[in-house]
């Protein structure tokens, strides 16, 4: 579930808008992986039962992709061995599903999607960018979801051949338009951040910055973990416990009940140490809900447009929780709202058939 399904969903709901037959295998939860593509008549099928939590979990990630991989490339040549197809696989995980398909009859090319850098996500975790670079070795072409992750990925792994791939975010315009509410019925101080619990999406610094922010201001915060690690788990409940109620930590549980939780927050924030892309900070574009961000990779390329959007500088480890709690104190009392709908549609499905050579 979370940004990494929305991404997967908005690149399927992107091909079936353009045409494309398009299916989603996905380990994880049905309903999450159609979030979007389930509305574009995007056919999607169960895969194996592995769920994506318990890889991420697993004490070695690299032997339970490895098993994902080979259940998946068995269904896969089961359902379409007759036929031709075009095979675009997200995460290092399922490097060996790319390995395997390559050589397959039935794989017209295979492409890697790669929404993150583990050099950057896991640091010191040298098996997982071994396999990384296994996965982007395997494929002629690898996407991925910003022009600054781009850059970064070209200066780390020089021999692979990188494309930005602009999801179409235009398509959560509308999809989201019924979720707006009215200005009225945004909850004043009502802060809302969500996301993996790594080390990447700055959550620490969030809950250092909102210590530093006097209670009289009212801000309360919601922060939705979903899977990730032990550690960062830990750490963001030892730092939200001298808040008592001023934080309320929450498991992640659908997109619905985060959408929702959006639209009446007074305002989304996105503190990450890097962020390729950054799909709640596009979704609370959708439903007019202001950001409070690190001006930093996607994050700012996707923000910097906006007008009312707060961006902070960071420093060498993400932003400084000082200047997030200037940030957070500058929210005005009462509840605002921003426009994104041009900023998403700039993200258009001709942009993002180009990408894809459609």
């Amino acid at each position: 579930m979370g940004g990494i399904a929305t991404a997967v969903a908005l690149a399927a709901a992107g091909t079936a808008a353009l045409g494309i037959e398009t299916v989603v295998i996905s380990p994880g939860d049905r309903d999450a992986n159609t979030a979007v593509a389930g509305g574009y008549r995007a056919r999607v099928i169960e895969g194996p039962a592995a769920h994506a939590g318990e890889i991420y979990a697993s004490p070695n990630r690299v032997d339970a992709g490895t098993r994902l991989s080979r259940a998946m490339f068995d269904a896969i040549s089961a359902e379409y061995g007759d036929r031709r197809v075009r095979l675009i696989v997200h995460s290092e995980e399922l490097a060996v599903l790319l390995v395997s398909a390559a050589s397959a009859p039935w794989c017209e090319q295979p492409l890697a999607f790669s929404h993150g850098l583990t050099a950057q996500e896991h640091p010191g975790r040298d098996e997982l960018t071994e396999q990384q670079q296994t996965f982007f070795a395997a494929a002629r072409l690898v996407f991925v979801a910003s022009e600054s992750q781009r850059a970064l990925a070209e200066r780390l792994y020089p021999a692979t051949c990188f494309r930005c791939l602009a999801l179409p975010l235009c398509l959560l315009v509308d999809e989201l338009a019924p979720r707006r509410c009215d200005i009225a019925h945004r909850v004043p101080g009502y802060l809302l951040a969500a996301g993996r619990a790594v080390p990447q999406k700055g959550f620490d610094i969030l809950l250092r910055a909102l210590a530093m922010v006097a209670e009289g201001r009212g801000l309360h915060l919601d922060l939705f973990l979903g899977h990730g690690e032990q550690a960062v788990l830990r750490q963001c409940a030892d730092l939200a416990a001298p808040l008592g109620d001023r934080v309320r930590i929450e498991s992640w549980s659908s997109r619905h009940v985060l959408l929702n939780a959006i639209a009446h927050a007074a305002a989304v924030v996105v503190p990450s140490r890097f962020e390729p892309l950054g799909i709640i900070a596009a979704e609370a574009l959708a439903l007019q809900t202001p950001v409070i961000a690190t001006r930093i990779g996607g994050l700012a390329e996707l923000l910097e447009p906006v007008k009312g959007t707060i961006l902070v500088d960071p420093g060498d480890d993400g932003v400084r929780p000082h200047q997030l709690a200037a940030a957070l104190t500058s929210l005005p009392v009462a509840p605002w709202e921003i426009d994104g709908s041009q900023r998403l549609k700039s993200y258009s499905l001709a942009r993002f058939g180009e990408a894809l050579n459609l």
